[in-house]
Parts: C-alpha cells; sequence; structure tokens
C-alpha cells in the first residue's frame, strides 16, 4: 500500500509541475508579467522537482541536470528538456545547492536582473530554500 501512496504523491506533484509550466512558458513574451515574479514562480517550480526527486530516488539531485528525463535513471521529466528550464526570467543560469543535512535544506538561486551576486531590488538575488 505505502509503494502505491508513494506513487500517487509523484504522480500528483508531477502533473502540479507540469501544469504550472504549462501556463508559466507562455507567459514569456514583452511586457509580460513582473520578472521577479515570474522567476519566484519558476524557483518553486524547481524546488519542487528537485524534492520530487527525492521522493522517487530517496536522495538529492546533485546537480540540476538530474531533474532533465535523459539524465536520470528512469528517464522521469522532474523538468521539461528545454532552453530556459534551468534559467531565470532574464535568461540567467539558475544556482543550485543540493540539500544538505547540516544545514537542513538545499536551494536554488536567481542572482537576479544583473546576474551578479548581491543587489537590490530587480538586481537583488532570489532564493528559494527546500527541505
Amino acid at each position: 500500500m505505502r509503494g502505491i501512496q508513494k506513487s500517487l504523491v509523484i504522480l500528483s506533484m508531477t502533473t502540479m509541475v507540469l501544469v504550472c509550466f504549462a501556463f508559466a512558458m507562455p507567459l514569456r513574451v514583452p511586457h509580460g508579467p513582473d520578472p521577479v515574479i515570474e522567476t519566484k514562480m519558476h524557483l518553486e517550480q524547481v524546488a519542487t522537482a528537485a524534492e520530487m526527486y527525492h521522493l522517487t530516488y530517496d536522495s538529492w539531485p546533485t546537480a540540476l541536470v538530474q531533474l532533465y528525463p535523459e539524465h536520470n535513471r528512469n528517464k522521469i521529466a522532474f523538468l521539461p528538456s528545454g532552453a530556459g528550464a534551468t534559467n531565470d526570467a532574464w535568461g540567467h543560469a539558475l544556482l543550485y545547492q543540493s540539500f544538505d543535512p547540516v544545514t537542513g535544506y538545499g536551494s536554488v538561486v536567481s542572482l537576479g536582473r544583473d546576474g551578479q551576486i548581491g543587489g537590490s531590488g530587480k538586481n537583488g538575488d532570489i532564493e528559494k530554500r527546500f527541505e
């Protein structure tokens, strides 16, 4: 019974992430949503994908690439393959820190519009932690 429950949780979370991507991807148009909000939504999706990977394999992904179907052993699309799946709204690559048992969390970070550490406003770093 536990295996069925785990499978249903994974299926539900996969469906949620894919629905979120379906709504978020078409929004990348000129004069679209605020890139800070879009990036926060995307960080949430990537963090959820890392958590789903953990539920599936009982280990955390060590790199974002493992969330693509061609880079994990069961070929599961935790994130859709393609350009931009691991970039923020400004096109910068997201930074990924795998779960660390010492700190009790992992994180996904956007360095903001300027792509530099630190800053404020749209140039500020945006972090989503997962546990």
